[in-house]
């Protein structure tokens, strides 16, 4: 059998329990230097990745962040609305309430198509003041008697009116006054 020597002649003899620290170290240092690169290799990737993605979803975020924005407000004008449904069932839970409301139904009845009430006030000395507009004074004659035919009405009369407006836009502008005490039902 043929055995070669594979071991340098200047290293012959030497012990084989020594150890070389100084290439240790080197090993290990590189080893540690390569570990925290593909760390940083590795997260640069992710982030980049998840960068993309925060960009993709970018747009969505704005919409929601702004249906976000309206269902706040909807939930305040909720709550609004509901305090105003309270104040409502309050409001109607008051005998002369009740009867306040059969007359403006009774007014609402009677008021031809050509006239528009853009204010009506309710004093308490039993009577009812309202301003408005006609494009037809027959219109405004019609409203006034049948508001004379109204049951809890006593009284009507028309203090002033006035023409606004010119040409085809022209209309007249009233106030009126009711006298109430008969039967509000």
């Amino acid at each position: 059998m043929i055995r070669f020597n594979l071991v340098p002649k200047e290293e012959r003899g030497k012990s084989q329990r020594s150890v070389d620290w100084r290439r240790m170290g080197l090993i290990v240092a590189a080893s540690v230097t390569l570990i925290v690169v593909a760390f940083g290799v590795f997260n640069s990737i992710l982030i980049g990745m998840y960068s993309a993605r925060i960009e993709a979803m970018a747009p969505d975020m704005r919409e929601l962040r702004r249906q976000e924005g309206q269902l706040r407000t909807l939930r305040s004008e909720n709550r609004e609305v509901q305090q105003e449904v309270n104040v409502a069932r309050d409001f109607l839970g008051d005998e002369a309430n009740r009867n306040m409301i059969g007359i403006l139904r009774g007014i609402a009845e009677v008021t031809p198509p050509g006239v528009w009430m853009t204010q009506i006030f309710f004093s308490p000395d039993q009577s009812v003041s309202a301003n408005g507009y006609t494009s037809n004074p027959d219109d405004l004659s019609a409203f006034l008697e049948a508001l004379k035919g109204l049951p809890q009405v006593t009284m009507v009369e028309l203090p002033s009116i006035h023409a606004v407006g010119e040409g085809a836009a022209r209309s007249q502008a009233f106030s009126l006054r009711i006298e109430l005490g008969g039967d509000p039902s």
